[in-house]
């Protein structure tokens, strides 16, 4: 097991089945906030890395599948990676920005030229 930065001449009391002493499991610790991960799937497409972008898209959809914003960029990576699901995503898209009355038009604009050219 891997120890804390602890002394080992500090033993608690507490330190029945030795948990004090083994790193975290990493499935215990907390994802960043939904926002924040919407953030990175940005940053990824801007700096080139769709694939990575679409991965943490589809994780972010399995959490809550009528965020449009998540549709549409999830949507706009696959488009960039020429992959053949990008138009399902995208209309999915468009259905939530018409379903949700969203008031971003730039975002519908882009998914209609993402779709017009899917379709060209």
């Amino acid at each position: 097991p891997i120890l804390n930065d602890q002394d080992s001449d500090d033993n608690d009391d507490n330190d029945d089945n030795g948990d004090m002493n083994v790193a975290p499991d990493v499935s215990s610790v907390g994802l960043p906030p939904y926002e924040f991960r919407i953030n990175t799937v940005k940053l990824l497409l801007e700096v080139g890395e769709p694939m990575l972008a679409a991965e943490i898209a589809a994780a972010l959809q399995e959490e809550d599948e009528k965020i449009m914003q998540v549709w549409y960029l999830q949507g706009w990576a696959l488009y960039l990676m020429k992959d053949e699901d990008a138009k399902a995503v995208l209309d999915q898209a468009q259905a939530l920005y018409n379903t949700n009355n969203c008031e971003r038009p730039e975002l519908l604009a882009h998914i209609q030229e993402l779709l017009a050219e899917l379709a060209a």
